[in-house]
């Protein structure tokens, strides 16, 4: 089954990303025990890609966006050229909407985890190449015309 990622952002009063989510998460291989990282949910039999990462950002985050129009699928991404795992990817506009408590799916690694939005400008100075690479499907996705040129 595929791990799908979400990518929630925040947009400011004038319609520019403002935030992107990201989760603190424990990671043993990574210095001091913890890793910045995307959101990603094991996907179940019973669902789409879709459900699953709705599932998954309010289980990490506390944020139910469950209208689809904030939802924007982005294609499948590998971790690694060493990988033939692909993982189904959406952003997620969570701008306007409010943070319940974040519940997790009850297992040790999600207790220790914690939610943060950080500027954009931020995620340069990220080691994780899955954030940077969704920030950057934003950028193409939502300023397609710079781009196609």
């Amino acid at each position: 089954t595929d791990n799908v990622i979400a990518f929630p952002y925040l947009l400011d009063r004038n319609n520019n990303l403002e935030y992107v989510g990201i989760i603190n998460e424990a990671n043993n291989l990574r210095k001091g025990g913890f890793s910045d990282t995307i959101i990603s949910e094991k996907a179940k039999e019973s669902e789409t890609f879709l459900e699953t990462a709705k599932r998954g950002l309010s289980e990490e985050t506390g944020y139910d966006a469950e209208e689809n129009d904030r939802w924007n699928y982005c294609g499948k991404i590998s971790a690694t050229k060493a990988c033939a795992t692909l993982h189904p990817c959406f952003l997620v506009n969570i701008s306007n909407l409010k943070q319940n408590k974040v519940l997790g799916d009850g297992s040790k690694g999600e207790k220790l985890s914690k939610f943060k939005l950080v500027k954009p400008s931020q995620v340069i100075k990220f080691t994780d190449s899955l954030v940077l690479t969704m920030l950057f499907k934003y950028f193409l996705i939502n300023y397609h015309d710079i781009f196609n040129k």
